[in-house]
């Protein structure tokens, strides 16, 4: 994996723009301007780097809470543009992104692509094209190093946060440097190595290489998008993405994670089928018993039988229904002869029918992620072409 480099510089990012453009006030930098001025107001230092101070006194950071508090709306942390570049400027000033050598995370999902489209990304094309705001819940920290657990979980118990922020902000999502909310097995020096600097107004926030971020939001879409678009959608229209990287990534830190995990599942949902096949009919079997009477071995499964197609009767098998244990979309009607005394379904023609199917579902399953490629180059042929007939316009 030492091919994840970061992509070239673009010469023509370094050059100076026209005055016309000099003479045109970014909004983020106005933005964080105002922002700036706001934390003056509360007593609050402005460093060079265009930073609040990292040590606010017990007194501010309890006024920056439950300032943090009366403007959030409904759960919702920065709803609005304002709180926005006020609560990044903050969170990343009370606990700094990097200190000398180490860095401590990244802004990912939602916030890492509200950042990149609002900022500019030294030797990255950005498009001229602004996109509304869009209200962020919390903020999402990728590339924490941290004890993780195999679902991400910080098994090591300690704090991962600066104190400053966590007494503001109080507990944030946060991942390790191995997975993101959309990706996985990464490795684990892939996100601070490629992380991309944005000027945000003046001040610098790193988020994740945007092809890694664009990924990642293409793979855990937003519930509620904007009207312009998905979050990756817009970032691969403000931004010119590298695509064979981004189907290098897609091809390593999604399909093939998914791919043995799907394999896995093939296996649980085998065997499993079988185990619940023998617990019903034991199940089944007390059932005579508690009636009274001792069922034959056409009795017990005639009445597995029954059952089971009265849910088919009403689910079908397109949908992933269990009843009992018992998965629909694998079933297959029982007779006497194919279980033995304990229960154990013995017969190999019903053994290769179950195995037949569940492989099916697995190939299905495999074929729609693998199909994520012809996706990408869908939607990056549309953004290519629309920015083209833009210019032939122009």
């Amino acid at each position: 994996m030492d091919n994840f480099e970061k992509p070239p510089i673009n010469p023509s990012e370094l050059q100076p723009q026209p005055e016309a453009q000099q003479e045109k006030p970014r909004k983020d930098v106005e933005a964080v301007k105002e922002a700036q001025n706001f934390f003056r107001s509360l007593g609050l230092a402005v460093e060079n780097d265009g930073l609040i101070t990292k040590e606010p006194t017990e007194e501010q950071l309890a006024k920056l809470r439950e300032w943090h508090e009366q403007t959030r709306d409904g759960g919702i942390d920065m709803p609005t543009e304002k709180a926005f570049y006020e609560k990044v400027l903050l969170a990343i000033s009370l606990w700094r992104q990097q200190e000398g050598e180490k860095t401590n995370y990244l802004l990912g999902k939602g916030t890492g692509v509200e950042v990149s489209l609002r900022g500019n990304i030294a030797g990255r094309i950005k498009r001229p094209i602004e996109f509304s705001y869009r209200s962020h819940s919390d903020f999402e920290l990728y590339g924490v190093d941290y004890e993780a657990g195999e679902n991400g979980a910080n098994i090591g118990g300690k704090s991962v946060y600066a104190e400053p922020f966590v007494k503001v902000f109080g507990s944030q999502e946060y991942f390790p440097v191995t997975k993101t909310k959309g990706l996985k097995n990464i490795p684990p020096t892939l996100l601070h190595e490629t992380a991309e600097v944005v000027d945000f107004g003046g001040a610098s926030a790193l988020v994740p290489q945007l092809e890694l971020l664009f990924l990642d939001k293409y793979m855990a879409r937003e519930s509620t998008p904007r009207q312009e678009g998905h979050d990756a959608e817009l970032l691969a229209r403000q931004y010119v993405l590298d695509h064979a990287k981004t189907h290098q990534y897609l091809d390593q830190l999604v399909i093939e994670p998914a791919v043995a995990q799907i394999q896995a599942q093939t296996q649980r949902d085998y065997q499993g089928q079988l185990d619940n096949i023998k617990r019903n009919i034991a199940f089944t079997r007390r059932e005579f018993e508690e009636e009274g009477v001792d069922p034959a071995p056409q009795d017990l499964i005639a009445r597995i039988n029954e059952r089971i197609q009265s849910m088919l009767d009403i689910h079908g098998t397109k949908k992933s229904i269990s009843y009992s244990g018992i998965r629909l979309n694998l079933w297959q009607a029982l007779t006497p002869e194919q279980i033995d005394a304990e229960g154990n379904v013995v017969n190999q023609e019903f053994l290769q029918g179950l195995e037949a199917r569940v492989k099916e579902m697995e190939t299905a399953a495999i074929e729609r992620y693998k199909n994520k490629h012809q996706e990408l180059d869908k939607l990056f042929d549309e953004i290519d072409n629309e920015f083209a007939e833009g210019k032939k316009a122009g």
